[in-house]
């Protein structure tokens, strides 16, 4: 279950990454330094979510 979640929640740090870049390109009103800030932040924390999710569900496996 939580190796599922640890997936999803590597999908959303890439589909952040991608929002990230596109919004660099659309170069919106945006301050470049907030957007890469916020995207930067986004990206490695639900990233680290995930592997830390799907780490625990492989512990929890073995100790069954």
């Amino acid at each position: 279950m939580k190796s599922e979640l640890g997936k999803i929640f590597i999908d959303l740090g890439k589909l952040s990454f991608a929002g990230l870049v596109l919004a660099g390109l659309i170069r919106q009103d945006i301050s470049l330094w907030l957007l890469i800030g916020a995207g930067a932040i986004t990206t490695v924390s639900t990233i680290t979510i995930g592997l830390y999710m799907i780490k625990e569900d492989k512990r929890n496996q073995k100790k069954q």
